[in-house]
């Protein structure tokens, strides 16, 4: 009763060629003992199902076999696998049984995580970013802070206007300028927030409302070691663009779990994640330039509900002499 088609269609009907292998292993929150991820590809039109032994440095080795159902999703499918220590070795047919027409991707050989150095702690790389990003006085004199990012989701133009003014206020509105509408616009003035989704009122209640607020701060790492913030660094470092980077996690007041990565090198931070309750999300940060003495990310690359993008400041303005006029 089992669908073979997959089987007649690529060894009997076409001259379809096999090549499976092997693009990546990550780790659930960096850390190997709480599993990996093991991404796979199917570069070429046959499909079959997938041998492979996964080999970790604890001297652990297991086989096993995905079917071949898995790629009738598409050509890319990433498996969870419970390992207990880093993962040395993943091979796709161990015993060479297929004809696989690129044998040099069946193998991955993952580099050794790199430990973090002795002694380091989660606050030293936050105080450590702090003084890459210009130091704490500098910052700390930002009265107000604006800018316009652009960028692309599915063809079309977005544009995303910042303002702020120290200590509490925030305005930030997601607009498609093509269209002339507002997709978002989220304004917080102290305690009031008002939040509006493609021109209709969102309601908010008071957990959401304190994580919009935490979210409102231009540096929040400037808060970190207030008392309720909560703070870990991983264990090991992570690589993201050829880069170390250190990890830190972070649950804030209102009860948000974060997830900061800075550069091992020059301490800026390259990445956050937050998740909220069923809800996450992620940014990166590059291109880092100097304005007013303190380094902004000129390049934001936002992923949220399976939509990435990729946005390019246009303009950025410091201490500028906003007004409350400014936030309506």
């Amino acid at each position: 009763g089992e669908d073979l088609s997959w089987f007649w269609r690529g060894w009997f009907f076409t001259n379809s060629k096999l090549d499976q292998g092997v693009t990546g292993v990550k780790y659930v929150d960096d850390d190997p003992k709480k599993g990996a991820l093991i991404t796979l590809v199917n570069n070429d039109q046959m499909v079959l199902p997938v041998p492979l032994l996964i080999e970790q440095k604890n001297g652990t080795k297991d086989s096993l076999t995905l079917p071949v159902e898995i790629w009738q999703r598409g050509g890319e499918w990433t498996f969870s696998y419970p390992s207990t220590s880093e993962i040395e070795k993943v091979t796709i047919d161990p015993d060479h049984d297929y004809p696989d027409i690129n044998p040099s991707n069946n193998t991955y050989e993952a580099a050794p995580l790199k430990p973090v150095p002795a002694g380091l702690t989660a606050i030293q790389v936050i105080d450590n970013y702090l003084k890459a990003a210009g130091g704490e006085d500098k910052i700390k004199a930002i009265q107000d802070f604006s800018s316009t990012a652009q960028g692309t989701v599915q063809g079309q133009e977005i544009e995303r206007d910042m303002k702020y003014k120290s200590p509490d206020h925030l305005l930030l509105s997601i607009s498609l300028p093509s269209l002339k509408r507002t997709m978002q616009k989220i304004l917080v003035n102290g305690d009031s927030i008002n939040l509006m989704a493609m021109g209709q009122p969102q309601k908010t209640n008071k957990e959401s409302g304190e994580r919009i607020k935490e979210q409102a701060q231009l540096f929040p790492e400037l808060h970190f070691q207030d008392q309720g913030y909560k703070l870990s660094i991983l264990p090991f470092m992570a690589e993201l663009d050829g880069k170390d980077v250190y990890v830190v996690n972070i649950t804030s007041l209102a009860g948000s779990e974060l997830k900061e990565y800075f550069d091992a090198k020059t301490g800026l931070k390259v990445k956050k994640e937050v998740s909220s309750g069923n809800s996450a999300s992620s940014v990166i940060y590059g291109d880092y330039k100097e304005v007013s003495g303190i380094q902004f990310p000129y390049s934001e690359t936002l992923i949220q509900n399976g939509f990435t993008i990729p946005l390019k400041i246009t303009d950025l303005k410091v201490n500028s002499g906003l007004t409350m006029d400014d936030f309506k």
